[in-house]
C-alpha cells in the first residue's frame, strides 16, 4: 500500500514538472496564460498510472489579470470540445440523438459559488476586490481538466474560495511540497467529467507548479495540478483473488476517519468512523500512508497526512481456519496404511508359496531318500545341480530340459529322440567287476509278520 501512495506522489510530480517544460519551451509563454496541449491525453495517462479520479490544472491569477484571463479562456475553450470528443464514449451517456456531442460555452470570467456553495448559483468574481473575498487577490481558476468535461460549469471556478481549497494551499505553501486534504465531498469538482459516488471520501493531492526546474521556493509556486483521489479506486486491485476480509481504517491528523474492507481485488466502503471488529483490535498493524513526503504538520492542520491501520476480520479467519489441513491429513496417512497393507500382504502371499514350495521340495528329498542309497541320492543332486546350471547358460528353464517338453518329444517320437538316447541324463549304476549275490530266505517270517511276535 505504501507503493501505491508513493506512486500517486511520483506521477503527479511528474506531470508538474512537464507543465513547467511546456510553459519554458512555448517561445513568448506568459503565465498564467498557459495551456497545455493534449491534455486531456496527457491527463488520462496520469489518472491511470496514479489511480486518481479527476486531474485539473489550476494557476494563479492576480487580479490585475483577470481581464486578460477572462478573454483568453473564452477564446481558448476550444480544447474541451476537442477533450470530450477523444474520450467519446466517456461520456456517450450524457450525449444523445437530440443532445449531440457539442459541449457548451464555459462561464467568461471567474466565478465562485452562491450561498451556501450552491454550484448551480454562479456569482462573478469582480476585479475590485475587498479584504474579504479571496486570497490577497490572487485566484486559482480551475482551467484544464482530465477527463474533459461534457459539462465545463467547473471552468473558471475559484478554487480559493472554497474553505478546505484554500486551508489546504495555505498549508501547501507552507510546507513548500505537495500535500492532502481530509476526505471532503468534491462531487462539484469532478461531476461534469465522469460520476463517483459522492457519499464515498474523496481526497485530493495539491502538487505545487513551479516556475523553473531550478528554484523551487514559495514565491516560485505559479498554480497547482489538483489530483482527486477516490478512495474507492485506491483500494483496488492490492490483494490477490483470494484474500478477503482485510479491514483498512484511515485516519487522518485533521480528525477525519473512514473504513474498507479488502476483499480480493475490489474494496468496500465501510463508512466513516472505525468499523473494524474490536475482537481482532490487537492484532492491528500501522503504516504510514506515504513515509517518504512525511511532513512536520502544524497545529493549524492546514493540510493532512494520513496513517493506515489494518486488521483482520472473521471472514479472514474463517477463510484460513478450516478443517482442510485434518482432511489432508488423513487421506496422507490413510493411503499410507493402504500401502502398507498391501505390502504385507503381498508378503504373506510370498512367504506362504514359499513355505509350499520348500515343504513340497522337503517331501521330494525324503521320496529320493527313501528310494535310492546315499551314493545314488547323491549323484541324483549333482546331476540335477549341472542341469540347472546348463539351463541358466542357456536360457532354459531350470529343473532341467527334460520335463514337459522333453516327455512330450519321448512319447512322440520314440526312443529314437535326441541322438537315441530317451534322456540326456547319466546313468547312476555303479561298476563292480565281482560280485556275490546271496538270497535267503527266512522259514516263517511272513506269518510271524503279520500276526505280530
Amino acid at each position: 500500500m505504501e507503493f501505491e501512495a508513493k506512486n500517486i506522489y511520483m506521477t503527479v510530480g511528474g506531470f508538474s514538472s512537464t507543465v513547467t517544460s511546456n510553459y519554458l519551451s512555448t517561445r513568448g509563454a506568459e503565465w498564467p496564460f498557459v495551456n497545455m496541449p493534449y491534455f486531456e491525453v496527457h491527463g488520462n495517462g496520469v489518472n491511470e498510472l496514479a489511480n486518481s479520479l479527476f486531474l485539473a490544472f489550476a494557476p494563479y491569477v492576480n487580479a490585475s489579470e483577470m481581464d486578460r484571463w477572462n478573454l483568453y479562456t473564452r477564446y481558448m475553450q476550444g480544447w474541451i470540445q476537442e477533450g470530450v470528443e477523444y474520450s467519446a464514449e466517456l461520456h456517450a451517456d450524457y450525449f444523445n440523438e437530440t443532445k449531440k456531442m457539442q459541449v457548451d460555452a464555459i462561464y467568461p470570467y471567474i466565478f465562485r459559488h452562491g450561498p451556501g456553495n450552491d454550484s448551480d448559483s454562479v456569482v462573478q468574481i469582480p476585479e475590485t476586490l475587498d479584504s474579504s473575498s479571496t486570497d490577497k487577490g490572487r485566484f486559482m481558476p480551475v482551467w484544464q481538466v482530465a477527463p474533459a468535461p461534457h459539462d465545463p460549469k467547473i471552468i473558471n471556478y475559484n478554487l480559493l474560495d472554497n474553505d478546505v481549497f484554500q486551508r489546504v494551499n495555505n498549508g501547501m505553501h507552507s510546507v513548500n511540497k505537495p500535500v492532502l486534504s481530509e476526505a471532503t465531498d468534491l462531487a462539484f469538482l469532478y461531476e461534469g467529467s465522469i460520476y463517483d459516488d459522492p457519499t464515498h471520501p474523496h481526497s485530493f493531492l495539491l502538487q505545487p507548479i513551479y516556475h523553473d526546474f531550478v528554484n523551487h521556493t514559495e514565491a516560485d509556486i505559479l498554480g497547482s495540478l489538483v489530483a482527486v483521489i477516490g478512495w474507492d479506486y485506491y483500494f483496488k486491485n492490492l490483494l490477490p483473488p483470494e484474500a478477503h476480509g482485510v479491514i483498512v481504517v484511515m485516519k487522518d491528523t485533521c480528525g477525519g476517519m473512514f473504513s474498507y474492507q479488502i476483499n480480493g481485488m475490489e474494496a468496500v466502503f465501510l463508512g466513516y468512523g472505525d468499523h473494524q471488529e474490536p475482537a481482532y483490535s490487537h492484532l492491528e498493524e500501522a503504516s504510514l500512508f506515504d513515509p517518504l513526503t512525511r511532513l512536520e504538520v502544524s497545529e493549524e492542520h492546514l493540510h493532512c497526512e494520513y496513517d493506515m491501520h489494518i486488521y483482520p476480520s472473521k471472514e479472514l479467519e474463517d477463510d484460513y481456519m478450516t478443517n482442510k489441513p485434518i482432511i489432508y491429513t488423513v487421506v496422507v496417512i490413510s493411503v499410507f496404511l493402504c500401502t502398507v497393507m498391501v505390502f504385507v500382504l503381498y508378503d504373506f502371499l510370498v512367504q506362504l508359496r514359499q513355505d509350499k514350495v520348500m515343504l513340497a521340495a522337503k517331501k521330494s528329498n525324503m521320496v529320493v531318500a527313501s528310494l535310492f542309497p546315499k551314493n545314488v541320492r547323491d549323484r541324483i543332486y549333482a546331476d540335477v545341480e549341472e542341469q540347472i546350471a546348463a539351463g541358466q547358460k542357456n536360457g532354459r528353464k531350470m529343473f532341467g530340459a527334460v520335463a514337459k517338453t522333453e516327455l512330450k518329444n519321448f512319447l512322440d517320437n520314440g526312443i529314437a529322440n535326441r541322438d537315441g538316447v530317451a534322456f540326456d541324463t547319466k546313468p547312476i549304476a555303479d561298476l563292480f567287476p565281482a560280485t556275490t549275490i546271496m538270497f535267503a530266505d527266512i522259514v516263517g517270517f511272513t506269518g510271524k509278520s503279520l500276526f505280530g511276535a
